[in-house]
């Protein structure tokens, strides 16, 4: 396990004398032993021996829930990481029986990407604490930072990623906190990268691994806001597709060399829960393949359900991707996922990237010889159709000619609709011979009209003439009255408008009134994420920005005021989103 050097320089935390443990937040008295706690820079574990085996050498880095330390077995000349949790987790009864339950088991895992427990157990003080196989090599946050990476090492990164989770996620263990710092690139000894996923230590046992009384803290929200999936940010269930949103956020973040949102945590953690995610070219500045883009949209969508089955499934796109094997990938994806075009620009790269990229699509053979024009095929991405001039000038042909039936056609009926107006009110009229208009001059060698256009429109013989109609039909006013003729429509009048199609039903508007909190949110950021595909981005400006604006559920949910106010909100904007329907 490792962390990175800007990790350990660590602010400072309140610290128990007695037993060593580090708290944060407004803790007076450590509740183990009630010593007085002290506000100091200098970590106590620091040079001290833990549970008599581990000399606690320097601090790695802090986490979510606790702090890691680099340590040496004293009867060993091996090294570890150790994880300890922070003092308000680790002295929490039912904290500690859920991470003692979670951490064995993480010491079930045995896979080259990822780190598992190794030993488990507490101080003579009751400091609880995890031992894990210290992994050397940078945090993929610091090799992210440091520049575009090779399409074949993101490849490379994305394929044992995808190992390591399914790995996990079929002996049921969900991390829930999966981020670049989590990850650690190692180099082999042929050259050769290896990607390890730590911090499995604090995962998340799935529910059908759980003992009859789930341990896990009512309300508690885990995770970083920039990789965190939506149903994990408003406090719902997780599983392994939570992890699968975050390893689409990574891939997205391997490709463009950025997050796909800027902004605080909980800015982003909000738009990560309702706005799309924008173009990875958008953010990269390059072009990138559309198939990469089409694998980060399955990962990342809002519905977990919509998200892919099994992590399997995952690993499987993720190898035929490495091979190169386009067609394998493609039909990997879901029908819906697929992208329209095969393959867009090529990417932008350094020059050593050129060998990790896909292989295009093979081009489609061009004809030689003189007089071929070029008319473009939808269907390929840049591909050319070439078709003979002779070919094209039989098709013109012949639309010339269908084209001046159906002119004939129209002027026959026109002068079969307008006849009777002309002759007066009740005047016979009489049979006028049409003057057929002549066609135009036909090539000889022009191939004859299709069937079906033939019994579209009927010969029309010059010599015919038109039968006056009948009279027109008269208004019945009723018994005793007369027949007489239906008045004429006054041709200046307005008539009435209809109402429009679109018009909202009258009645009042449902604005989530008797949902719950949790409900409210979810409804608001979906309808939200259709209002934006439905008008767009700029239609919806402001209301994104009263959503965003809206307290965070983590925090609504524990302080009634701000509940109050969130509710206050989202009805609001729920009745405002049902306006744009």
């Amino acid at each position: 396990m490792s962390a990175s050097s800007s990790d350990a320089e660590a602010p400072a935390h309140a610290c128990c004398p007695t037993c060593k443990a580090v708290f944060r937040g407004a803790y007076k008295r450590c509740p183990q032993d009630g010593a007085l706690l002290l506000e100091t820079d200098d970590d106590p574990l620091v040079g001290s021996v833990l549970a008599e085996r581990y000399q606690i050498e320097e601090v790695l880095g802090d986490g979510g829930l606790g702090r890691v330390y680099k340590a040496r077995h004293v009867r060993m000349s091996r090294r570890f990481a150790i994880k300890v949790p922070f003092g308000e987790v680790g002295y929490d009864r039912k904290a500690r029986a859920r991470l003692a339950n979670e951490a064995e088991a993480a010491s079930r895992l045995d896979h080259p990407n990822v780190i598992g427990v190794v030993d488990v157990g507490e101080s003579a003080a009751g400091l609880f604490y995890m031992a894990m196989d210290l992994a050397d090599g940078p945090p993929l946050a610091e090799l992210i930072d440091a520049g575009p990476i090779a399409i074949a090492d993101v490849l490379t990164i994305f394929v044992q990623l995808a190992d390591g989770l399914t790995h996990a996620h079929e002996r049921g263990l969900v991390h829930r906190d999966l981020k670049p710092d989590n990850i650690v690139i190692s180099t082999r000894g042929d050259g050769t990268i290896q990607a390890r996923v730590i911090d499995f230590g604090l995962a998340l046992v799935s529910e059908d691994d759980q003992p009859k009384t789930r341990l896990t803290t009512e309300g508690m929200v885990v995770g970083t806001p920039c990789y965190m999936a939506p149903e994990q940010a408003t406090g719902e269930a997780i599983d392994f597709r939570t992890d699968l949103f975050a390893l689409g956020i990574i891939l997205y973040e391997l490709l463009a060399g950025r997050l796909p949102f800027d902004g605080t945590p909980n800015e982003v953690a909000r738009q990560n829960l309702a706005a799309p995610l924008p173009p990875i070219a958008e953010r990269a500045g390059h072009a990138v393949d559309p198939l990469y883009e089409a694998v980060v949209t399955w990962l990342t969508r809002k519905r977990k359900d919509e998200r892919p089955s099994t992590t399997r499934e995952i690993l499987t796109l993720a190898r035929h991707m490495a091979a190169q094997d386009r067609g394998a990938a493609m039909t990997a994806l879901p029908p819906w996922a697929r992208p329209t075009r095969a393959r867009g620009p090529e990417p932008t790269r350094p020059a050593d990237d050129t060998p990790g990229e896909l292989a295009p699509r093979p081009p489609r053979p061009v004809p030689d010889g003189p007089g071929a024009i070029v008319e473009v095929d939808a269907r390929s991405a840049g591909g050319q159709v070439h078709v003979p001039t002779e070919q094209v000038a039989r098709r013109q042909r012949r639309l010339g000619l269908i084209v001046a039936l159906l002119v004939l056609a129209l002027l026959a009926l026109v002068l079969v609709v307008l006849r009777p107006w002309a002759g007066g009110d009740g005047a016979t009229v009489a049979s006028v011979p049409i003057d057929a208009a002549t066609p135009p001059a036909i090539d000889a060698a022009a191939p004859e009209v299709d069937a079906a256009v033939a019994l579209a429109v009927p010969p029309i013989d010059a010599g015919a003439t038109i039968a006056a109609p009948p009279p027109r039909p008269m208004v019945d006013a009723g018994v005793g009255s007369a027949a007489r003729p239906k008045p004429p429509v006054d041709a200046g009048a307005t008539p009435p408008r209809p109402p429009p199609i679109d018009a909202a039903p009258a009645g009042p508007v449902d604005d989530g009134a008797g949902l719950s909190l949790k409900a409210l949110y979810a409804r608001a950021a979906t309808e939200l994420d259709q209002a934006m595909s439905r008008v767009g981005t700029d239609a919806t400006a402001t209301l994104r920005a009263r959503f965003d604006a809206v307290p965070p559920y983590a925090d609504a949910v524990r302080k009634p005021d701000l509940r109050a106010q969130a509710e206050s909100q989202l009805r609001s904007l729920l009745r405002d989103l049902a306006k744009l329907k």
